[in-house]
């Protein structure tokens, strides 16, 4: 399992009820699990930021919603 899914993994389990979250939400829920997986990655909060970049960009799994760093759904989720 690659760190993109596991962190869309992580988010479908806790976050899918949600129609939009917010960045920190998404640091308490991902943070931990990230973190045991991957415990040489001393810049998680950085990763996981790029991971939901990716899985916007390539997968269009999440929308960014705003500048606020707000997220929500696609429609094809």
């Amino acid at each position: 399992m690659t760190q993109k899914d596991l962190l869309h993994s992580i988010l479908k389990l806790h976050l899918i009820d949600y129609n939009q979250f917010r960045l920190p939400e998404v640091y308490q829920v991902a943070e931990g699990p990230m973190s045991f997986h991957y415990p040489d990655n001393y810049h998680i909060r950085d990763k996981i930021r790029e991971l939901l970049q990716r899985l916007s960009k390539e997968d269009g799994v999440l929308e960014f919603y705003d500048m606020n760093g707000t997220y929500k759904w696609s429609s094809s989720t």
